[in-house]
């Protein structure tokens, strides 16, 4: 599935060279998400979307529709089946460990459980950040680790010196799980 990727994103790039775009953007698709939103509109060709907060058949549609590919974040085996029924193309299992908008269930049991009826791609994160983890994940069942933290601190990402030096400085003790900031479930870095 990489290669497929890859040579789609490639392809597309070359075919629209004059039109620059991004090989990847994560978006959050709950209820209030309008299909021609600014958000929506600047992932028009874009090869890989990662959806989160909501299946949606027709999001899912939109980005087929130009032959894009669709990965949907899932906390547990129940929102896994909802994702495939609804068009997502493969799975994000967000783990125990995982920044953001989380769940709490182990790797081990979740990329277990989805492996057991699902055979395309998933992609595992969840507390991943060295090639340690990454080594772990394939050996789970996962095809594809799926990092996020680990890159706020570097050079291009666009983020805050004191959070980027939050990042470096904390360990796993400063993580704490809450649903105050968007009634949601989160880990947070408190520092």
């Amino acid at each position: 599935m990489d290669v497929c990727i890859v040579y789609s994103a490639s392809a597309r790039m070359e075919r629209n060279r004059r039109t620059p775009s991004a090989l990847g953007v994560n978006v959050k698709c709950g209820p209030l998400m309008i299909l021609d939103s600014p958000c929506c509109t600047q992932m028009a060709m874009v090869p890989l979307v990662i959806t989160s907060l909501g299946a949606r058949e027709d999001v899912n549609a939109a980005i087929h529709s130009y032959g894009g590919l669709v990965f949907h974040d899932v906390i547990n085996n129940k929102f896994a089946h909802k994702a495939i029924q609804k068009g997502a193309d493969g799975l994000v299992a967000v783990a125990a460990g995982a920044g953001g908008h989380a769940g709490t269930l182990s790797p081990f049991a979740l990329v277990s459980e989805i492996r057991e009826w699902f055979d395309g791609p998933i992609a595992l994160s969840g507390a991943i950040s060295t090639g340690r983890s990454i080594l772990a994940a394939q050996a789970m069942g996962a095809d594809f680790a799926y990092l996020g933290s680990a890159f706020i601190p570097t050079t291009e990402a666009n983020a805050a010196d004191a959070y980027k030096q939050a990042i470096v400085d904390c360990s796993a003790e400063d993580i704490v799980y809450s649903s105050l900031f968007t009634g949601g479930w989160s880990r947070l870095l408190q520092y």
